[in-house]
This record gives structure tokens, C-alpha cells and sequence, in this order.
């Protein structure tokens, strides 16, 4: 059907979380229509599970950055080594967005610190400065509840 049809109804695929859906979903995340693809690559956002890790690291290497904004963020909700080492080596994409929220996700998921810490003592000082900010609002949001 239409790509703007088939985009809406992947979306609401991850946003409500059906899980009987998500083998389409994963497919679609290697559809030639760019589209299709954010969409799909978005939805795992809601639906991700381990088992997608190689799937989400792939996509997080993506040519379109709003596909590998969108893979990190899913990676993110995925606390493993793979996903971490993933999301660390994101906060040095090209891309202030996908930086950006690599930062935040990886802040999410590293409760010891030791993987922030390489990314702020790294050599890489956009990476540095986005895990900083991100830091910071976490911070900042924890003292003002």
C-alpha cells in the first residue's frame, strides 16, 4: 500500500507494543523507502528486546542519521555490554542528534560510571560535551523533585 499509510501503522506498531507484530517491524527495517525505514527503526524504541541487539547495531551505523538517532535510542533501553559498547562509540557520530542522544542513553544505562567516564576523559570532545549536558539535566531535573 501507500508508504505514508504503511510508516503510520509501523509507528503505532511500537507505540502500543504488539509484540505479534514486531518479525514485520524488523523487516521493515530494511525497506528501501527511508520512511518506512525511521518508522520501523522508531518503533523498536517501544518493542526492543535483547534478541534485536545485532539488528539495532546495524542500524545504528545507518546512512540516514535520523535512522541511527532513532536505533540508539532503542539500544538504550537495552542494558547489555554489546549495547553499551554500541551507544558508546555513538556519541561520536557525525551527527549533533545522534551525539546527543547516545549521551543520554548511555547515561541511562551505565549506572557504574566507568563507560561515561571513558566518553568524558575520551579524546573526542563533542562526544565529551554531550555526555556532560546530558549529565548535567539529569542532575539538574534530580534536584528540582
Amino acid at each position: 500500500g501507500d508508504a505514508y499509510l504503511k510508516a503510520t501503522v509501523i509507528k503505532s506498531i511500537g507505540k502500543y507494543k504488539i509484540k505479534e507484530l514486531v518479525p514485520y517491524v524488523l523487516e521493515c527495517t530494511n525497506d528501501t523507502d527511508i520512511n518506512i525505514k525511521i518508522a520501523a527503526t522508531k518503533a523498536m524504541c517501544f518493542c526492543a528486546e535483547k534478541e534485536h541487539i545485532l539488528t539495532l547495531i546495524r542500524l545504528s551505523k545507518d546512512q540516514n542519521w535520523v535512522v541511527r538517532e532513532f536505533a540508539v535510542k532503542a539500544l538504550g533501553n537495552l542494558n547489555t555490554d554489546e549495547a553499551i559498547e554500541a551507544v558508546k562509540q555513538a556519541t561520536q557520530d557525525e551527527q549533533w542528534w545522534v551525539r546527543q542522544t547516545a549521551a543520554e542513553s548511555l547515561i541511562k544505562m551505565d549506572y557504574s560510571l566507568e563507560h561515561i567516564e571513558s566518553v568524558i576523559k575520551g579524546y573526542d570532545r563533542y562526544a565529551s560535551e554531550a555526555v556532560k549536558y546530558s549529565l548535567y539535566k539529569v542532575l539538574n531535573m534530580e534536584e528540582k523533585n
